[in-house]
């Protein structure tokens, strides 16, 4: 089992998605998450995430639903908190 944490910014009335360039799912775009590292906190992980996907630091605001689903014949938790940007360095690629 592995652990996904995230983040989900709302601003402006629009909500930041990162394209995915893992072969997996390259072109599919998603909220910033990722795996948490080994000994990571959840918090954190999410946090980091965030900052290497996006450029932004974030400030957590809340947790959404906590969900379950089988990827790459694993079973995955994903965690998402809602998020605002606190110092923002968005690329456009």
């Amino acid at each position: 089992m592995k652990i996904i944490a995230g983040c989900v910014i709302k601003r402006d009335n629009k909500i930041l998605m990162v394209k995915e360039a893992k072969k997996s799912c390259y072109g599919q775009w998603n909220y910033p998450a990722g795996h948490l590292e080994e000994f990571e906190k959840i918090i954190d992980g999410a946090i980091r995430e965030t900052f290497e996907e996006t450029g932004c630091k974030v400030k957590l605001l809340g947790v959404l639903p906590i969900a379950n689903i089988d990827l790459e014949k694993e079973t995955h938790i994903l965690i998402r908190f809602m998020a605002e940007i606190v110092e923002e360095h968005i690329e456009n690629y």
